[in-house]
């Protein structure tokens, strides 16, 4: 084989093997990720990556059954109805993935009524 032949060869195994991670991304970045707010249980399969299974109860942060995919937020009008924008303690921190977590995020919050 020809050095000319074994780099078209190779050269093409490239192209094939980018193509398909590109199809890849676009389709699990479409289908594959889940909105804001919505149920999860890993980061990954939320769009922004932030999956925290942690909620706000009377103003303290608990572990929650549940995880919710999350998001950075400056204040409580960027987490809508039934989310608080709070300072993440450090065991909310650890759902979220080391590198570039946000030190305020959307949680849900909740109000324990005693009877």
């Amino acid at each position: 084989m020809s050095v000319r032949g074994f780099f078209g060869k190779l050269g093409t195994g490239v192209f094939a093997i980018g193509l398909l991670g590109v199809v890849a991304y676009f389709v699990w970045s479409r289908y594959g990720q889940r909105p804001y707010a919505a149920p999860c249980t890993y980061a990954l399969t939320c769009r922004s990556l932030y999956c925290a299974h942690h909620e706000v109860v009377d103003g303290d942060q608990r572990a929650s059954q549940a995880g919710m995919c999350t998001k950075s937020c400056d204040g409580d009008r960027d987490c809508g109805s039934g989310a608080a924008c709070v300072e993440l303690d450090d065991a909310a921190l650890d759902d979220l993935p080391p590198l570039g977590r946000p030190e305020r995020a959307c949680l849900h919050a909740r109000s324990e009524k005693s009877f």
